[in-house]
């Protein structure tokens, strides 16, 4: 593809001959003109395509890390749901709660949480949405 349609039809017909305005001896300089802006026109249009393809790639990279952190935040709301309604329930403090009485009802409740936590986390592990990475990861240069 040419720079634009009429100049390359412009050119062209200048660098057969076609232009009466165009003295013989001039013609070869007017055909190597269009052959060097046809060369450019063909070269932008590869770079154009070089670089839509270099985008679509990193909106790709862009994407899948967006991805990994949202799957990184939903699985620690849904370890979250669980402890947050066991403390909801043992926070309202009505008295028909026999926990509330028991001596160690207060370590009752935070065991009842943390088994809770280690069997989502084990299952989650178990499922592979955690503890598998897949990709290599990049080294890191710490001091």
């Amino acid at each position: 593809m040419c720079c634009g349609a009429n100049r390359c039809r412009n050119a062209n017909q200048i660098s057969r001959g076609d232009a009466q305005f165009i003295q013989k001896q001039h013609l070869i300089y007017f055909r190597d003109l269009y052959d060097h802006m046809f060369r450019i026109s063909e070269t932008i249009d590869v770079e154009r395509d070089m670089m839509a393809g270099t985008m679509e790639a990193y909106l790709s990279v862009i994407a899948n890390r967006t991805n990994e952190i949202m799957k990184i935040l939903t699985i620690f709301s849904a370890i979250m749901l669980p402890l947050t309604l066991i403390a909801g329930i043992y926070g309202m403090n009505f008295a028909i709660e026999p926990e509330l009485h028991w001596r160690f009802g207060y370590w009752y409740a935070l065991g009842l949480m943390t088994i809770t936590a280690v069997i989502m986390l084990m299952w989650f592990r178990r499922k592979g949405w955690i503890g598998h990475h897949d990709r290599p990861r990049a080294p890191t240069n710490r001091v």
